[in-house]
């Protein structure tokens, strides 16, 4: 991995075999959720880790008066 690859690092494309390690944690559970769904937005505290198995994920700066996509996974 290169070392100036932040979205990597930040996103990481994580295997079957870790998944499967996470999804063992007493506190992990599978969700779906509904296009438009908010996950989690600027200010919130203590929001969820979150491994996307299927679809994507757009994530927005919602800080004006227009929110601005900013990045699609």
């Amino acid at each position: 991995m290169d070392e100036l690859d932040l979205n990597a690092v930040a996103f990481p494309k994580l295997t079957s075999e870790q998944i499967a390690e996470i999804a063992e944690c007493s506190k992990a559970s599978r969700l779906h959720f509904a296009p438009g769904d908010i996950l989690f937005q600027v200010g919130d505290r203590d929001f969820p880790f979150f491994i996307l198995e299927s679809g994507s994920v757009e994530i927005y700066d919602t800080s004006g008066d227009t929110p601005q996509l900013l990045k699609t996974h």
